[in-house]
């Protein structure tokens, strides 16, 4: 089956020749007169390509190419506008609606088979990216869930912002006593998952002191992000968790809450960041709760 192409154009002869040459071409063409119409084929059909003219009535293209660069940033939908402006002032706009590339009309046969096929390309080199980071945010969140050492009243949520992140919770116990690391990786992309992946294997859990931890943990992610154009580092909050008592220690990560007979209070994490200088020492903060406590 070939590539999906969603032609979209109010002139129904402009629009003809558009679907019989890239049906020659081997294409399988989709057609629509008004952007309403093909807001509905972009739902149903998922064309690999879109074909779009500026001057519609009712939605112009512009408008419904912004609307298409909105709802589908992943995987890359590439639209190509064709047009009759030539001036500088309508690029600007198709560019600002998130325009992938431009075609004048009267459309040229040679620059349109070029364009499409580029534009294709550019897709599928989008779409394997996209799902190797969608198949590496699985491994990442099963490690997450299968590894952790969670009791039936632990409740566990996680969702980052892109297909893969820097975020790491690792949990383990002790002799009468659990923990819990936080740490979150500068970043939202494979490289701040890699540094999560090994801030996990470094954790050394035969620590007994949270604050010792980080320190530890620190100097050798110092080691390990010594490089003249690292900007890399990573927050993290340390928990140890006994009856009735909270060990806490943090490296610039948000505070965590406790909940106590109806009300909030932060733990603080006062620390600096791992991984940016090998002379950080933590503070250990104490914290107390009683049973029904979160």
């Amino acid at each position: 089956m070939g590539k999906k192409i969603l032609v979209v154009d109010d002139d129904r002869l402009s629009r003809e020749l558009l679907v019989g040459f890239l049906t020659k071409e081997k294409y399988d063409v989709l057609e629509a007169p008004t952007a309403g119409e093909a807001r509905d084929l972009v739902y149903r059909e998922k064309p690999d390509l879109i074909l779009l003219d500026v001057m519609m009535p009712g939605e112009d293209g512009f408008s419904f190419c912004a609307f298409v660069k909105k709802k589908w940033q992943e995987p890359f939908l590439p639209v190509i506008l064709i047009t009759a402006l030539n001036d500088r002032e309508s690029k600007l706009r198709g560019l600002q609606a998130g325009a992938d590339d431009f075609l004048s009309k009267p459309v040229d046969t040679i620059e349109l088979k070029i364009k499409v096929r580029n534009m294709l390309k550019i897709r599928e080199l989008h779409a394997n990216l996209y799902n190797e980071l969608v198949f590496a945010r699985r491994v990442q969140e099963s490690l997450f869930f299968a590894e952790n050492h969670l009791q039936p009243q632990d409740k566990l949520f996680y969702r980052p912002c892109r297909p893969v992140g820097g975020d790491l919770i690792e949990t383990w116990e002790q002799k009468d006593c659990r923990w819990a690391l936080l740490a979150d990786a500068t970043g939202h992309g494979p490289s701040a998952a890699l540094i999560a992946t090994a801030v996990k294997a470094l954790i050394d859990k035969n620590s007994q002191d949270p604050a010792r931890l980080l320190e530890r943990l620190n100097k050798k992610l110092c080691s390990l992000l010594a490089h003249e154009d690292s900007t890399y580092y990573v927050t993290a909050i340390c928990a140890k968790i006994e009856k009735e008592k909270i060990s806490f220690a943090g490296a610039g990560h948000p505070p965590c809450l406790l909940k106590s007979r109806g009300r909030v209070r932060q733990l603080p994490s006062q620390g600096m960041p791992l991984g940016i200088s090998t002379g950080i020492t933590f503070e250990k903060g104490i914290a107390f709760y009683q049973p029904g406590d979160s």
